[in-house]
């Protein structure tokens, strides 16, 4: 799956090496932690940036990085290899990170990165719940972009500007929009697997997510294949489905999303519709149905061309379908149900001329 090259190099610095972590002091006589000072110093693109009142080792200035860096996707410019300078006794005095762009070429790429983070999200109804929101994110990115396997892109912006990325681009990818939308989301990932994949709260409750999984490689699967197997799913669904050598932050016990060890919409192998009606999923046997992910999540089965879940097959229903191959179904259906309704006034008519 290939996790990342930041994250492959320092694989050995995961744990702390006990040190102290000192906070020092603003101009204005707050604290500032040096996970917020490096953070904000990369975000400036500044060449080199001073931690000696932190004193901090080498360890565990890495781990601090790594962290940064993986949950951050908008600092996609920042590379991996850094250099430092270091006193006598260990601590290091001095950062020199290692940027892909800068100046002007930065800014481009900024706006870039910004605009198709706000046009991947333009098509999300304003009432969308937070589970809503997390589905809505996991099938664009699933049906938009492919996997890398040439492993070559890494961050969200490469993902974003070539179209395909390694699983830790599409978790940076996931965090980008999801944190947009004002959802929680954090990157988990797994030495062991070489992998990465994401957790996020939903409705108070912590869930992983894995879109990497769920967009198979389009030489295997058929490119407009989108997954659901690792939507929404608890530590002992993960554990059942493979997942292994990796630690959370939080813990994932809700089953509220799944139902005899399946996840709700495990049987649906396409991107859901998402309108102003609500949401709308076809599964591997051709029913379609209303997907229901507030208060009690569920499927319902809908009458045959009824997209909007009205109970019938209407205008509605044609408009939603506009550009897909369920269009010509459902105008059959309206033209029938049509037809029915002139032939059974025809035959009423016929009823009362003869009394």
């Amino acid at each position: 799956m290939r996790v990342g090259v930041f994250l492959r190099t320092f694989a050995a610095a995961i744990l702390l090496s006990g040190g102290l972590i000192l906070l020092c002091s603003s101009a204005a006589g707050e604290e500032i932690s040096p996970r917020d000072k490096i953070y904000s110093s990369l975000l400036a693109a500044e060449p080199e940036i001073g931690v000696s009142e932190f004193g901090l080792d080498k360890t565990e200035l890495i781990k601090l990085l790594r962290e940064i860096l993986l949950d951050a996707p908008e600092l996609f410019y920042v590379s991996g290899k850094v250099s430092y300078s270091h006193g006598a006794n260990g601590r290091v005095l001095t950062l020199t990170p290692t940027y892909t762009a800068t100046g002007d070429e930065l800014d481009t790429q900024r706006k870039f990165y910004t605009d198709t983070v706000t046009g991947l999200l333009s098509a999300l109804r304003e009432s969308a719940g937070e589970a809503e929101r997390a589905l809505y994110i996991h099938d664009t990115l699933a049906a938009k972009f492919d996997y890398d396997v040439n492993y070559e892109n890494y961050d969200a912006y490469s993902l974003f500007a070539n179209g395909r990325g390694v699983c830790q681009a599409y978790s940076l990818a996931f965090i980008a929009l999801a944190r947009t939308v004002g959802l929680e989301a954090r990157m988990i990932t797994s030495d062991e697997m070489d992998h990465a994949w994401n957790i996020l709260r939903i409705d108070g409750e912590w869930y992983h997510i894995d879109v990497t999984r769920d967009d198979p490689i389009s030489d295997i699967a058929p490119s407009e294949t989108v997954l659901h197997q690792v939507f929404l799913r608890s530590d002992g669904a993960m554990k059942a489905l493979g997942y292994y050598g990796y630690q959370s932050p939080y813990t994932c016990d809700s089953g509220r999303f799944e139902s005899e060890g399946k996840g709700l919409l495990e049987n649906v192998t396409t991107a859901v519709i998402f309108s102003e009606y609500g949401c709308f999923a076809t599964a591997k046997d051709g029913r379609k149905y209303r997907v229901e992910l507030a208060k009690t999540p569920a499927l319902t089965v809908l009458p045959s061309g009824d997209l909007d879940g009205n109970g019938v097959a209407d205008a509605h229903d044609l408009q939603m379908a506009a550009g897909t191959p369920d269009f010509e179904e459902i105008r059959s259906i309206i033209l029938s149900e049509m037809m029915k309704e002139v032939y059974l006034e025809e035959i009423l008519r016929i009823r009362e001329s003869r009394k």
